[in-house]
């Protein structure tokens, strides 16, 4: 599976805090809103991150199959 740099980033991101809100992934990778939504959809629709809703604003959190995939691209 293929990822752009900017979605690879996102996803270590999102591994590396467990559970990251939308607002604190665009400080964190100094971006704006359309480039992070552009990115999260992506990794939500092939099932590498999950979106919750658990205090009314958007966290992101990876999935087994993401983290999989991280350890799989760090060998």
């Amino acid at each position: 599976m293929i990822l752009s740099p900017f979605e690879r980033r996102f996803l270590e991101t999102v591994a590396k805090r467990q559970l990251v809100t939308k607002n604190e992934m665009k400080e964190l990778l100094k971006t704006d809103g359309s480039v992070l939504d552009t990115a999260a959809s992506s990794l939500i629709s092939r099932k590498l991150v999950s979106a919750v809703n658990p205090v009314g604003s958007t966290c992101y959190a990876i999935t087994q199959q993401g983290t999989r995939l991280l350890e799989q691209l760090s060998d």
